[in-house]
């Protein structure tokens, strides 16, 4: 709503077209979404793959159909 009241004040010359680009600028700063850490690994790839396949990883390694690089 500040936007087109913004545009309109341009128009109407009541603001100069500098000011209101800058004032877009910040608008357009303020949509970006900030950036976050790389997040989790694990829990990442736990949602990747999901509880069964993770479950059925852990049982085969357990029973010694591979190793510790194999479940990796």
């Amino acid at each position: 709503m500040l936007e087109i009241l913004q545009r309109l004040a341009v128009d109407c010359g009541l603001i100069d077209a500098g000011e209101y680009t800058e004032a877009a600028k910040e608008w357009e700063a303020q949509l970006k979404p900030k950036e976050s850490g790389s997040g989790n690994y694990y829990n990442s790839q736990h949602a990747y793959l999901g509880q069964r396949y993770i479950d059925l990883a852990f049982t085969r390694y357990h029973q010694g159909r591979f190793d510790e690089g194999a479940l990796a």
